[in-house]
């Protein structure tokens, strides 16, 4: 704050706020259908199984595809 001279926080802080929920929201979608992943402030890990069939693959990016539905309504606000 120029005002006041306090600091305006950790560039971690600067950079999530306002942000954060969006992937923490999408992550929750996913895994509401079976889909898991790590969040980290702005990104989706995603580590499947080495055994995953091609089939659960095309069926997780379906998943995904939908939770990312609620990234955009999110953006366009």
């Amino acid at each position: 704050n120029t005002q006041t001279k306090e600091q305006a926080g950790t560039r971690e802080e600067k950079f999530m706020r306002g942000h954060a929920p969006i992937p923490a929201k999408v992550a929750g979608e996913c895994m509401k259908n079976g889909v898991f992943f790590l969040q980290m402030v702005s990104t989706l890990l995603f580590a499947p199984p080495l055994s995953i069939t091609e089939q659960q693959i095309n069926e997780a990016l379906d998943v995904v595809d939908k939770a990312l539905e609620v990234s955009d309504k999110e953006v366009v606000k």
